[in-house]
Protein backbone atom coordinates (compact mmCIF):
# COMPACT_ATOMS: atom_id res chain seq x y z
CA UNK A 1 0.00 0.00 0.00
CA UNK A 2 1.07 3.74 -0.84
CA UNK A 3 1.73 5.45 2.22
CA UNK A 4 2.53 9.35 1.66
CA UNK A 5 4.99 10.84 4.40
CA UNK A 6 5.70 14.20 4.06
CA UNK A 7 9.32 15.03 5.73
CA UNK A 8 9.51 19.04 4.67
CA UNK A 9 10.78 20.46 7.53
CA UNK A 10 13.15 20.25 10.21
CA UNK A 11 12.51 18.41 12.98
CA UNK A 12 13.20 14.44 14.51
CA UNK A 13 12.65 12.56 10.88
CA UNK A 14 11.62 9.41 12.88
CA UNK A 15 9.27 11.38 15.46
CA UNK A 16 7.50 12.83 11.94
CA UNK A 17 7.22 9.18 10.71
CA UNK A 18 5.47 7.82 14.09
CA UNK A 19 3.14 10.58 14.37
CA UNK A 20 2.29 10.73 10.43
CA UNK A 21 1.71 6.68 10.57
CA UNK A 22 -0.25 6.71 13.87
CA UNK A 23 -2.65 9.60 12.37
CA UNK A 24 -3.06 7.43 9.29
CA UNK A 25 -4.26 4.74 11.33
CA UNK A 26 -6.71 6.89 13.80
CA UNK A 27 -8.24 9.14 11.67
CA UNK A 28 -9.26 5.53 9.41
CA UNK A 29 -6.72 6.22 6.55
CA UNK A 30 -4.86 2.95 7.51
CA UNK A 31 -7.46 0.55 8.26
CA UNK A 32 -6.81 -2.66 10.91
CA UNK A 33 -4.97 -5.19 8.59
CA UNK A 34 -3.58 -2.97 6.50
CA UNK A 35 0.18 -3.81 5.51
CA UNK A 36 2.35 -0.87 5.66
CA UNK A 37 5.22 -0.50 2.91
CA UNK A 38 8.57 -2.43 4.02
CA UNK A 39 11.14 -0.54 6.19
CA UNK A 40 13.69 -0.48 3.74
CA UNK A 41 10.98 0.82 0.59
CA UNK A 42 10.14 3.25 2.87
CA UNK A 43 13.10 4.91 3.90
CA UNK A 44 14.42 4.29 -0.13
CA UNK A 45 11.02 6.45 -0.96
CA UNK A 46 11.59 9.00 1.56
CA UNK A 47 15.66 9.46 1.62
CA UNK A 48 16.68 8.24 4.80
CA UNK A 49 18.20 5.97 7.20
CA UNK A 50 16.84 2.33 7.18
CA UNK A 51 16.77 2.37 10.95
CA UNK A 52 15.09 5.80 10.98
CA UNK A 53 11.87 3.96 10.06
CA UNK A 54 12.72 0.93 12.08
CA UNK A 55 12.45 3.34 15.11
CA UNK A 56 9.86 4.80 13.76
CA UNK A 57 7.65 1.09 13.18
CA UNK A 58 8.97 -0.33 16.45
CA UNK A 59 7.53 2.47 18.60
CA UNK A 60 4.37 2.19 16.51
CA UNK A 61 4.29 -1.78 17.95
CA UNK A 62 4.76 -1.01 21.02
CA UNK A 63 2.08 1.40 21.20
CA UNK A 64 -0.05 -1.32 19.72
CA UNK A 65 -0.28 0.63 16.64
CA UNK A 66 1.53 -2.07 14.46
CA UNK A 67 2.26 -5.90 14.62
CA UNK A 68 4.64 -7.73 12.80
CA UNK A 69 4.04 -11.36 10.96
CA UNK A 70 6.74 -13.41 10.67
CA UNK A 71 7.31 -13.62 6.89
CA UNK A 72 4.46 -11.75 5.76
CA UNK A 73 5.70 -7.68 7.19
CA UNK A 74 4.29 -5.38 9.43
CA UNK A 75 0.16 -4.46 9.56
CA UNK A 76 -2.33 -2.20 11.42
CA UNK A 77 -3.04 -4.29 14.71
CA UNK A 78 -6.39 -5.35 15.14
CA UNK A 79 -8.26 -3.13 17.75
CA UNK A 80 -8.90 -5.44 20.80
CA UNK A 81 -12.36 -6.22 21.64
CA UNK A 82 -14.38 -3.42 23.41
CA UNK A 83 -11.57 -1.10 22.67
CA UNK A 84 -10.14 0.95 19.53
CA UNK A 85 -6.76 -0.06 19.85
CA UNK A 86 -4.99 -2.75 22.04
CA UNK A 87 -2.56 -2.26 24.57
CA UNK A 88 0.86 -4.01 23.72
CA UNK A 89 1.25 -6.69 26.32
CA UNK A 90 -2.39 -8.15 26.50
CA UNK A 91 -5.37 -6.08 28.72
CA UNK A 92 -3.87 -4.58 31.06
CA UNK A 93 -5.85 -2.57 33.86
CA UNK A 94 -4.66 0.25 36.61
CA UNK A 95 -5.90 -0.46 40.38
CA UNK A 96 -9.51 0.93 40.83
CA UNK A 97 -7.58 3.59 42.80
CA UNK A 98 -5.79 5.16 39.52
CA UNK A 99 -9.58 4.95 37.96
CA UNK A 100 -11.27 7.13 40.75
CA UNK A 101 -8.08 9.39 40.16
CA UNK A 102 -9.19 9.96 36.24
CA UNK A 103 -12.60 10.59 37.33
CA UNK A 104 -11.94 13.12 39.95
CA UNK A 105 -9.59 14.59 36.64
CA UNK A 106 -11.99 14.31 34.05
CA UNK A 107 -14.91 16.36 36.10
CA UNK A 108 -12.68 19.30 36.51
CA UNK A 109 -14.13 22.30 34.08
CA UNK A 110 -11.86 23.30 31.17
CA UNK A 111 -9.38 25.71 31.56
CA UNK A 112 -9.57 29.15 29.72
CA UNK A 113 -6.44 29.65 27.96
CA UNK A 114 -4.62 32.88 29.40
CA UNK A 115 -3.20 35.71 27.84
CA UNK A 116 0.13 34.64 29.77
CA UNK A 117 1.50 31.27 30.69
CA UNK A 118 2.49 32.24 34.32
CA UNK A 119 2.97 28.16 35.43
CA UNK A 120 5.97 27.82 37.44
CA UNK A 121 8.03 24.61 35.26
CA UNK A 122 6.90 26.01 32.00
CA UNK A 123 9.79 28.01 30.16
CA UNK A 124 9.06 29.26 27.46
CA UNK A 125 10.18 26.75 24.27
CA UNK A 126 11.01 29.53 21.62
CA UNK A 127 13.93 30.28 24.10
CA UNK A 128 15.63 27.27 24.23
CA UNK A 129 19.21 26.59 22.96
CA UNK A 130 17.66 23.79 20.38
CA UNK A 131 20.58 23.88 18.00
CA UNK A 132 23.30 23.87 20.60
CA UNK A 133 21.15 21.22 22.30
CA UNK A 134 21.49 18.69 19.57
CA UNK A 135 24.79 18.84 18.86
CA UNK A 136 25.55 18.50 22.56
CA UNK A 137 23.62 15.33 22.94
CA UNK A 138 24.94 13.59 19.27
CA UNK A 139 28.57 14.70 20.94
CA UNK A 140 27.61 13.05 23.99
CA UNK A 141 25.93 9.79 21.85
CA UNK A 142 29.38 9.22 19.99
CA UNK A 143 30.99 9.24 22.93
CA UNK A 144 31.85 5.64 24.86
CA UNK A 145 29.49 5.15 27.14
CA UNK A 146 29.94 5.82 30.69
CA UNK A 147 27.60 5.11 33.53
CA UNK A 148 27.09 7.77 36.30
CA UNK A 149 26.43 7.75 39.64
CA UNK A 150 22.33 7.48 39.86
CA UNK A 151 22.36 10.10 42.77
CA UNK A 152 23.52 12.30 39.90
CA UNK A 153 27.02 14.18 39.27
CA UNK A 154 29.28 14.53 42.30
CA UNK A 155 30.39 17.63 41.56
CA UNK A 156 27.09 19.07 41.15
CA UNK A 157 25.76 17.35 44.56
CA UNK A 158 29.11 18.75 45.91
CA UNK A 159 27.18 22.21 44.96
CA UNK A 160 23.98 22.10 46.24
CA UNK A 161 25.08 20.90 49.78
CA UNK A 162 27.43 23.83 50.06
CA UNK A 163 24.33 25.85 49.09
CA UNK A 164 21.92 24.93 51.59
CA UNK A 165 24.60 24.43 54.31
CA UNK A 166 25.23 28.65 53.57
CA UNK A 167 21.72 29.24 53.05
CA UNK A 168 19.45 27.17 55.16
CA UNK A 169 22.58 25.98 57.92
CA UNK A 170 22.27 22.19 56.92
CA UNK A 171 24.69 20.44 57.33
CA UNK A 172 25.24 18.05 54.66
CA UNK A 173 27.45 16.13 52.15
CA UNK A 174 27.18 15.43 48.26
CA UNK A 175 26.46 11.80 50.42
CA UNK A 176 23.24 13.36 51.49
CA UNK A 177 22.03 14.98 48.26
CA UNK A 178 20.16 13.06 45.45
CA UNK A 179 19.47 14.98 42.22
CA UNK A 180 16.33 14.13 41.03
CA UNK A 181 14.49 14.96 37.12
CA UNK A 182 12.12 17.57 39.07
CA UNK A 183 10.31 18.00 42.27
CA UNK A 184 7.65 15.66 41.56
CA UNK A 185 10.23 12.44 41.33
CA UNK A 186 11.57 13.82 44.84
CA UNK A 187 8.60 13.66 46.14
CA UNK A 188 7.63 10.21 44.27
CA UNK A 189 11.14 9.02 45.83
CA UNK A 190 10.52 10.15 49.42
CA UNK A 191 7.03 9.06 49.24
CA UNK A 192 8.23 5.32 48.39
CA UNK A 193 10.12 5.12 51.58
CA UNK A 194 8.22 7.06 54.31
CA UNK A 195 4.59 6.58 53.12
CA UNK A 196 2.37 2.76 54.00
CA UNK A 197 -0.46 2.32 51.87
CA UNK A 198 -3.14 3.65 54.53
CA UNK A 199 -0.91 6.24 56.08
CA UNK A 200 -2.38 9.60 56.47
CA UNK A 201 -0.86 12.15 54.30
CA UNK A 202 -1.57 16.13 55.21
CA UNK A 203 -1.18 18.45 52.26
CA UNK A 204 -1.59 22.55 52.22
CA UNK A 205 -5.13 23.42 50.68
CA UNK A 206 -4.89 25.04 47.98
CA UNK A 207 -1.47 23.37 46.93
CA UNK A 208 0.56 21.91 44.65
CA UNK A 209 -1.99 18.76 42.93
CA UNK A 210 0.47 16.82 41.71
CA UNK A 211 1.63 16.04 45.41
CA UNK A 212 -1.69 14.87 46.02
CA UNK A 213 -2.01 12.40 43.41
CA UNK A 214 1.32 10.81 43.82
CA UNK A 215 0.82 10.21 47.35
CA UNK A 216 -2.70 8.83 46.96
CA UNK A 217 -1.09 6.52 43.57
CA UNK A 218 0.99 5.22 46.90
CA UNK A 219 -1.53 4.55 48.77
CA UNK A 220 -2.00 6.88 51.35
CA UNK A 221 -5.22 8.93 52.65
CA UNK A 222 -4.53 12.43 51.52
CA UNK A 223 -5.78 15.27 54.41
CA UNK A 224 -6.16 18.61 53.24
CA UNK A 225 -5.12 21.39 55.46
CA UNK A 226 -5.75 24.94 55.14
CA UNK A 227 -3.64 27.49 54.79
CA UNK A 228 -3.17 31.25 56.09
CA UNK A 229 -1.05 33.86 55.70
CA UNK A 230 1.94 32.54 57.54
CA UNK A 231 1.66 29.24 55.89
CA UNK A 232 0.20 25.61 56.72
CA UNK A 233 -2.65 26.31 59.36
CA UNK A 234 -1.04 23.54 62.28
CA UNK A 235 -3.93 23.66 64.49
CA UNK A 236 -5.93 21.78 61.42
CA UNK A 237 -3.38 19.29 61.13
CA UNK A 238 -5.43 15.40 61.83
CA UNK A 239 -4.47 13.75 65.34
CA UNK A 240 -1.57 11.80 63.68
CA UNK A 241 -0.46 12.42 60.15
CA UNK A 242 2.33 10.26 58.63
CA UNK A 243 4.00 12.97 56.94
CA UNK A 244 3.05 16.92 55.46
CA UNK A 245 4.01 18.75 53.15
Amino acid sequence: MDLHISLEGRGDQGARIYRQVRDAILDGRLRAGDRVPPSRDLARQLAVSRNTVAAAYDRLVGDGFLEGRAGAGTFVAMPAPGGSRRAPGGALRPSPRWAALADDLSARPPVAKARYDLRAGHPDGALFPLATWRRLLSRSLRADAEYADPAGLEGLRVAIARAVGLSRSVRASAADVIVTNGAQQGLDLVGRVLIEPGSVVAVEEPGYPPARLAFTALGARVVPVPVDGDGLVVDALPARPGWCT
